[in-house]
């Protein structure tokens, strides 16, 4: 039986406020069934931790949250046992849905809830120099960052910057709407979900 819900993620420990704000469904869900939530920041460690996560909370429903860095081919998760810092123990299986994709990278999602950008960034901000693409998953990394960096420049918060901007736009963007545009986003509300309304 499932007494916890852990979220190991990519990035630094500052998104984590952004990221308990983006993710209320599932938090408030787990506390309607006293369930615990936790989310952890791994930076560069977060494949590591998680499969740590998997061996010491063996009662968690532990899921990682990854940048593909790259399009979705169908193979992800088989890309995701060539690295080398993907060690399960022996005895530990870990399911395709317990690893969550941000396709390709994070800030993919917030060109799907422009709206929210602009009423982030107000005055000055350019829209026309974001990608035109709707479906973000498909737009490359480095047009995505290029193209905020490009559209935040003139605005009073200033150019993009992770660190400063991500956690409050993520606090900001409607989750209902980037489940509806944003197909790994959707997949992953439905699999936390799952653990939390079964």
């Amino acid at each position: 039986m499932v007494t916890e819900i852990r979220i190991y993620f990519e990035g630094h420990h500052g998104l984590r406020e952004g990221f308990h704000a983006f993710l209320s469904e599932i938090v408030e869900g787990a506390r309607k069934r006293g369930l615990g939530f936790r989310l952890i920041a791994g930076e560069a460690r977060a494949i590591r931790d998680f499969i740590k996560g998997m061996r010491d909370h063996s009662r968690a429903f532990n899921a990682l949250l990854l940048d593909s860095e790259c399009p979705d081919d169908g193979r992800l998760f088989e890309r995701l046992h060539e690295r080398a810092d993907w060690r399960p123990p022996a005895g530990i299986q870990v399911e395709p849905g317990q690893v969550c994709w941000m396709v390709q990278i994070m800030e993919s999602w917030f060109l799907a809830d422009r709206p929210a950008l602009k009423r982030f960034y107000g005055p000055g901000f350019h829209e026309a120099s974001l990608p035109p693409n709707p479906h973000v998953e498909q737009i490359p990394k480095a047009d995505v960052l290029s193209g905020l960096k490009a559209a935040t420049r003139n605005t009073r918060a200033g150019e993009y910057r992770k660190g400063a901007h991500a956690p409050k736009i993520l606090a900001r963007v409607d989750v209902a709407q980037l489940r509806d545009q944003v197909p790994h986003c959707r997949r992953m509300f439905d699999s936390l979900l799952a653990k939390v309304n079964p």
